[in-house]
């Protein structure tokens, strides 16, 4: 699963066009902080690393930041949502499709 970022929350490890590879089968349960992950918010897919994993019974719940933002995000991440792991990241290679995503949204 590839992964064309469109801002710059991630700064400076992963910039606006880089395309981040995303492995789907990992075990959610084995994901670790520090680690970038993909996930799906409010039907957005957000490339952000894992700042916290707070398990309580058999639930996870997920919390992210930004490498570029002050705060970690202020919602959490359920075990449901996540794509999974971003291992692989292609500088630039997803510019053409920011580029194209920026020019038919801004009407």
């Amino acid at each position: 699963y590839a992964i064309a970022v469109a801002t710059g929350s991630m700064k400076p490890n992963i910039a606006v066009g880089d395309v981040v590879v995303v492995d789907q089968k990992i075990d959610y349960k084995k994901l670790k902080v520090g680690e970038v992950i993909a996930y799906r918010y409010e039907g957005v897919v957000i490339v952000h690393r894992l700042v916290d994993i707070v398990v309580v019974g058999d639930e996870y719940y997920f919390y992210t930041k930004g490498d570029a933002n002050n705060a970690k995000d202020d919602f959490v991440i359920y075990s449901n949502t996540i794509i999974g792991r971003a291992d692989v990241k292609i500088p630039y290679v997803g510019l053409p499709t920011v580029w194209l995503n920026e020019l038919f949204n801004s009407k």
